[in-house]
């Protein structure tokens, strides 16, 4: 019997990675440094790395910290004019929200992920929120051998 719903939200209520790669390829370019999507989808999606790394393996004379703070920026900006939510998410989330406690957990940040939320109006949806700043640390060789399934959620 089903107890509680958990959701992921990127990828799954909402497209937010065309909007992470134009936000990153703005910031860049405005530092002379041009990025394609499909460097982009390789070094963030595929190779699972960030912005320090970007600048790490360039040998770029760029602050990490400074270049996430611009991005962070632009990308707030461009969420709150063009959020792309998937058609029918609101919906699910308010007939299965009105039966279970729901979940999310996310690895975005947890100012974005209210800013989603709230531009959805489905942040009262959830019971829970867990982002990428309440994780300390993640198991990723139980995750891949697919080992959580027999003791997770308990």
């Amino acid at each position: 019997m089903i107890e509680s719903v958990i959701f992921d939200m990127d990828g799954v209520l909402v497209d937010t990675e065309p909007v992470h790669f134009m936000s990153y390829q703005e910031v860049l370019r405005g530092h002379g440094i041009e990025i394609t999507e499909n460097q982009y989808n390789r070094h963030w999606i595929r190779d699972g790395k960030g912005i320090r790394e970007f600048i790490q393996e360039r040998e770029l004379d760029l602050n990490a910290n400074q270049i996430r703070a611009q991005k962070r920026r632009l990308y707030q900006e461009k969420l709150r004019t063009g959020l792309q939510i998937f058609p029918g998410a609101r919906e699910v989330l308010g007939a299965l929200s009105a039966n279970y406690p729901l979940a999310l957990a996310t690895s975005s940040y947890r100012e974005e992920t209210e800013l989603i939320l709230d531009l959805m109006g489905a942040r009262d949806c959830f019971k829970a929120i867990i982002t990428c700043e309440e994780v300390t640390k993640v198991n990723y060789s139980r995750l891949k051998s697919g080992a959580f399934h027999d003791d997770g959620f308990k």
